[in-house]
């Protein structure tokens, strides 16, 4: 998070079932799941075939 540009927004994915974001992350950065968003249509019946978050430093997501 420290090398983004200010404005600059981390995108990350993961594909284990068995992840779990740490929620005190969104003390720290704002944090918004982008999951659903980023499932293509080939994949639409498994949404659960990876998570997806979107992080920024200035809580402006």
């Amino acid at each position: 998070m420290r090398r983004l540009s200010k404005g600059g927004v981390l995108i990350f994915s993961a594909n284990s079932r068995k992840f779990t974001l740490d929620t005190t992350l969104n003390d720290e950065f704002a944090v918004r799941e982008i999951s659903a968003e980023t499932i293509p249509p080939d994949f639409q019946r498994n949404r659960r075939i990876h998570r997806c978050w979107e992080f920024q430093q200035d809580h402006q997501l």
